[in-house]
């Protein structure tokens, strides 16, 4: 499908769901096609496990939560749950409906977890795989076994991030088993004794000499995985990797994150034919104002004339820079009398900034030192109260919510202190005049918190004037 051809079945699509007439079935998007959420530099951080319901796991450092999800697969919600507290699971969960059973890794060894009678998640066993051990395995085939054993040399082989199919019959896994230079993809099936058989490595379509990982079969089938390999002459980030599928029976060359989707443009646009075309012939000559208001401003945006050299694109950055900036100085002393007069009170002032009566909050998403991508208004606002008390110093003291371990919290909140210290600094306020400190999770604005919503009022960096 051509650029053109997609960008045009794009807008159809949206004015089909701004008419309420197209809904995603669950072989769209919105079923976990994959177990991550974009296709490029990705990591461990941004993982989804499919779980049940349309909802995924994600394992983030030592906190575990319930992710809801758009129809993109990006991440809607995200609710904290001790769900998966008693087992500790790194990185990827497989979720098997049929027998109520997860798998996972933990320290480089394979383990299932079923529900107690409480409902809570208890390991059920270690799943030892044939040629992972350092005692003598069976193992047929190889030219170094002896009357079909053979002897593990070292202890440094890992299995990592299972995945499961439907039936829970045959899982996939990442390996550095012998026969793998680094990580690559491997499959083992479920014998009749219910015990796994001999894994074997899936073919050279998806495993190459660079690190392949976090494998994901999808209902169809076809297997998602990462892979940090080399290609033309880009590669992945340190540490990061691109996302691709392949069919594991067929010797098919794997499809990037990018072509999938449209392939799935295309599938979906198939089921519908007829109802598209229809919806085309009808809306021909009012597509535009259809598709819902943001997406029309942001093509409309994308119309208007762009300036013509980097200059320009400067001068026009920081026209609208000094035009908040100057906004946002008038509202000021305004803003201060106000909170003077009512101390109790909390204004919102931007989108990740409160102010008291005495200093500004800053707020950040969970699990990350830098906000959204909207925070140059928010600096700003920021800025412009230091600006207004030329003679003062303040205190940048970073918190987090409750949730994971006290020492990566208090590594957290000083990441946070130091990253409003940094931008303020670029902006010209003087390094003497701001100190920063980490408080970690220990002073919490909502002890105990339950809702997102109140874990939100946690993470924040809290910019407070000295004198």
């Amino acid at each position: 499908m051509n650029k053109g051809k997609i960008i045009k079945m794009e807008r159809i699509i949206l004015t089909l769901l701004a008419t309420g007439i197209l809904m995603f079935s669950q072989d769209a998007f919105c079923d976990q096609r994959f177990n991550f959420s974009k296709g490029e530099n990705v990591g461990e951080e941004s993982l989804l496990s499919p779980y049940k319901n349309g909802t995924a796991i994600c394992v983030r450092h030592d906190s575990t939560f319930i992710a809801e999800l758009n129809e993109d697969g990006s991440i809607k919600t995200l609710t904290y749950t001790e769900e998966f507290s008693r087992i500790k699971p790194d990185g990827q969960i497989a979720y098997c409906d049929k027998s109520g059973t997860i798998y996972y890794s933990k320290s480089g060894k394979l383990f299932t977890a079923k529900r107690d009678k409480k409902g809570k998640w208890v390991e059920d066993k270690y799943i030892k795989i044939a040629g992972s051990e350092v005692e003598r395995d069976k193992y047929p085939g190889s030219v170094l076994a002896y009357a079909n054993w053979r002897y593990k040399p070292d202890d440094n082989t890992v299995i990592l991030n299972p995945t499961i199919n439907e039936d829970g019959t045959e899982m996939y896994f990442a390996s550095n088993m012998t026969g793998s230079k680094d990580l690559d993809i491997w499959k083992v099936k479920k014998e009749s004794d219910g015990e796994w058989g001999v894994p074997t490595k899936v073919g050279s379509n998806i495993n190459t000499d660079a690190d392949e990982n976090y494998p994901y079969i999808r209902e169809d089938g076809s297997l998602v995985f990462a892979s940090n390999k080399k290609v033309g002459n880009a590669k992945p980030k340190k540490k990061k990797y691109n996302i691709y599928v392949a069919d594991v029976d067929k010797p098919t060359p794997a499809r990037t994150y990018a072509e999938e989707k449209d392939k799935d443009l295309e599938q979906l646009a198939a089921t519908d034919t007829e109802q598209v075309e229809q919806i085309e012939e009808e809306t021909k000559d009012t597509l535009v104002a259809e598709i819902p208001e943001e997406v029309a401003t942001e093509e409309k945006q994308s119309e208007e004339p762009r300036p013509s050299s980097d200059e320009e694109k400067l001068k026009q950055m920081m026209d609208e820079i000094a035009r908040v900036n100057s906004l946002a100085q008038e509202n000021t002393k305004q803003i201060d009398d106000k909170l003077k007069a009512n101390p109790d009170s909390v204004i919102q002032l931007s989108e990740n900034v409160q102010a008291t009566h005495n200093m500004r909050i800053f707020y950040f998403e969970f699990d990350t030192d830098i906000p959204n991508g909207t925070y140059e208004k928010d600096l700003l606002v920021v800025q412009d109260f230091i600006n207004a008390y030329p003679d003062s110093k303040f205190l940048i003291v970073g918190h987090t919510d409750e949730r994971g371990s006290y020492e990566y919290n208090d590594e957290l909140s000083l990441k946070r202190a130091e990253w409003v210290r940094f931008n303020l600094l670029l902006k010209g306020v003087k390094l003497e005049r701001l100190q920063v400190r980490g408080d970690g999770k220990y002073h919490p604005i909502v002890k105990d918190a339950k809702t997102e919503a109140d874990h939100q009022k946690n993470r924040r960096a809290e910019i407070t004037k000295l004198n």
